[in-house]
């Protein structure tokens, strides 16, 4: 990624890190539509409560942002290949979370099976709840792989890779233009 992109993400990012969802008719179809097909997958690995509705509205909320149509195809019933959306050649992953940054003590991350192949060159997080969304930050494929630490605490189900209880994180400190960098800006 050249600079004059992580100037434009960073800058896109802080004018426009708390937004309304608004979801249209066609997101709101796909919503039900994935969650109906993966209704009886032996694979999927739900992270929180409203996973579906959690993971649309986050990825509605980049399209957005980045003036792009959101991809409501569903490939083998799964989801959506791994690429959310492409933005000036770079392929973006979105990950979305309901943890919120409200001073209760917790601090969101981006989570990874720890047999996921990392396909994106950029992967952002973003906060869901209600019906607003805040965008907590973003990070490089090359970058995540030299920052984050496997959690070993075993509170998470067996995955669909390898059956394991460990998962690979990156804490919202650790993202460019974090929400942390930025407090002030709301």
């Amino acid at each position: 990624m050249n600079f004059v992109d992580v100037v434009d993400l960073n800058n896109l990012i802080r004018d426009n890190r708390y937004t309304d969802i608004d979801l249209p008719e066609n997101v709101s179809e796909f919503i039900t539509n994935i969650t109906e097909a993966r209704k009886n997958s032996k694979t999927l690995m739900p992270l929180g409560k409203n996973y579906q509705y959690t993971g649309a509205a986050g990825e509605h909320v980049i399209c957005r942002l980045f003036n792009e149509e959101m991809n409501t195809d569903i490939y083998d019933g799964k989801g959506d290949g791994g690429t959310d959306l492409v933005w000036r050649g770079q392929t973006i992953q979105v990950k979305a979370t309901t943890i919120p940054t409200d001073g209760r003590g917790y601090s969101p991350y981006l989570i990874f099976f720890m047999g996921e192949r990392l396909r994106c060159d950029i992967y952002i997080l973003v906060g869901v709840y209600d019906n607003k969304a805040c965008i907590y930050g973003w990070i490089t494929r090359e970058e995540l792989n030299n920052k984050w630490r496997v959690d070993r605490s075993g509170k998470y189900k067996p995955d669909k890779y390898n059956n394991s209880r460990e998962r690979r994180v990156l804490y919202m400190n650790q993202l460019n233009c974090n929400e942390y960098d930025t407090r002030g800006k709301r």
